[in-house]
């Protein structure tokens, strides 16, 4: 990953945010400790080994691709997917700024939160056949509520997603 550049953008550019979401496991392995670690332990959307796991990243940003327990309170780490980030001459590594947080680009088309937001189980029904899918997930609906109350999108973009 490149060193960090900082965008400073005089006008108002249309971002084109196709979905706000958690990373995939995949999506995160390789991408370096200093984006990865943070304050705390975090999600991922990806299902862990059985049901009742999920996959999520610990405060030194080592990835659990076999999960941990949905029902504990995890950090959220919102992801956005920006359509044509590299056309708007983002780059790997850039900063920008959305919706009062600051975003790391770290693919052509994601940028991951430098923060974590808050924090929720992945699924307070840990033993639901379906506990570890994030489309069903408590925290998906947590996350779709604080981008409203960001601003980052409105409803009818949620609604739209779901139906991507």
């Amino acid at each position: 990953m490149e060193a960090d550049r900082i965008i400073t953008i005089k006008e108002k550019v249309d971002l084109d945010i196709q979905q706000v979401t958690l990373l995939l496991a995949d999506e995160v392995l390789g991408l370096p400790e200093s984006v990865l670690a943070n304050e705390s332990w975090w999600w991922l959307r990806s299902p862990g080994n059985n049901p009742g796991r999920a996959a999520c990243v610990d405060n030194d940003g080592s990835v659990f691709i076999y999960g941990s327990n949905v029902d504990y309170g995890y950090g959220v780490r919102p992801a956005l997917r920006i359509n044509k980030l590299k056309h708007l001459g983002f780059n790997v590594g850039d900063k920008i700024e959305v919706g009062d947080e600051s975003w790391t680009v770290i693919s052509e088309d994601l940028a991951l939160c430098d923060r974590i937001v808050g924090a929720s189980a992945f699924r307070w029904a840990f033993t639901a056949p379906d506990a570890n899918v994030y489309e069903k997930s408590d925290i998906k609906k947590w996350l779709d509520q604080w981008t409203l109350e960001k601003g980052i999108v409105t409803q009818e973009n949620i609604e739209l997603f779901h139906t991507r």
